[in-house]
């Protein structure tokens, strides 16, 4: 029971991850979560709501320090959910181009 809450609610969730390296400085990565929000209580109160997405990673080293990711995700509800120009849809999806710079404590002089 969750104080201030007149009945129980319950919501379940999971997530499953790989990732595949192909050589030392390339690697794929694939994410799968799933939530179900089965008295809407934590998802905008609509009722018995799922989301679930999927991304998939490809990401390269260069140099030991520069990593660079292209990054695609999709998400997906069975309610309109996600914001969509002027209304809501039940999907998105979203495309990343990201590049990082490492700084090693252990090489700092």
């Amino acid at each position: 029971m969750i104080p201030g809450v007149a009945n129980s609610v319950h919501w379940l969730g999971f997530a499953t991850y790989g990732r595949y390296a192909f050589t030392g400085n390339t690697a794929f990565t694939a994410r799968y979560e799933y939530y179900d929000d089965h008295d809407g209580f934590t998802m905008l109160g609509l009722p018995h709501q799922h989301v679930h997405e999927y991304t998939a990673t490809l990401e390269h080293i260069f140099a030991g320090y520069l990593i660079t990711r292209l990054e695609f995700r999709r998400d997906m509800s069975n309610q309109y959910f996600f914001p969509m120009g002027d209304g809501l849809s039940k999907n998105q999806n979203t495309l990343t181009a990201g590049l990082m710079y490492l700084f090693d404590i252990h090489t700092a002089k």
